[in-house]
């Protein structure tokens, strides 16, 4: 998208944002040369395109959160990735997100502590012919600040523990005392999916 909007909104007399645009991402959607003589130089490395979703969780779903009505809270939107860069459907992966509270309640070890907020996402399609989904994902909370990243994710929608995981993530990332100000809650998440090759699994 950054690209995209880098070759089409940005203007420029020379030309010169399209130049640069297409050294990354060409005409036809392939890698261009930067990074062509990046996977040349690095051959270890693994080139994956970022994708970031806006979830905006509304008031009356926060409101039962923080009062304890409800544990779990389900991202209306599914979070559609097109690995080959344009919106061809044989080859999209589908994610959604989940907004927990006091998972861990129960336990022993967090009884005399605060509840605890999590997130966690799922797969719920990835493209014919294929089991396997590697995927880092970055979440970011702006209201309070909060980062956090995840690596080297293994996903699998095959229900074999060896192919990966349906869904993952963290039920403790922050208290959900952090949430007492706030009516609604932002939570912006960059994926970053790469199909695994049935022969490498």
């Amino acid at each position: 998208k950054e690209i995209k909007f880098l070759k089409d909104c940005v203007e420029s007399k020379t030309k010169s944002n399209i130049e640069l645009a297409e050294k990354f991402i060409d005409d036809e959607g392939k890698e261009g040369e930067y990074l062509k003589l990046l996977s040349k130089t690095i051959p270890s490395i693994k080139i994956k395109y970022a994708i970031e979703y806006l979830w905006e969780v509304e008031a009356t779903e926060m409101t039962q959160l923080k009062n304890g009505d409800t544990k779990n809270i389900i991202c209306n939107d599914y979070w559609d990735y097109f690995f080959d860069g344009d919106d061809n459907d044989d080859m999209m992966a589908t994610f959604g997100g989940n907004m927990v509270a006091g998972y861990h309640e129960d336990d022993e070890n967090q009884v005399a502590q605060e509840q605890m907020v999590g997130f966690y996402w799922r797969l719920s399609d990835i493209p014919d012919g294929y089991k396997t989904v590697m995927i880092d994902v970055e979440i970011y909370c702006p209201q309070i600040e909060f980062y956090i990243q995840f690596f080297d994710i293994k996903m699998s929608r095959s229900g074999d523990n060896n192919d990966g995981t349906g869904n993952t993530g963290h039920t403790s990332l922050f208290p959900i005392g952090a949430l007492a100000n706030y009516d609604t809650f932002t939570w912006r998440v960059i994926m970053k999916p790469s199909l695994v090759e049935p022969q490498q699994q």
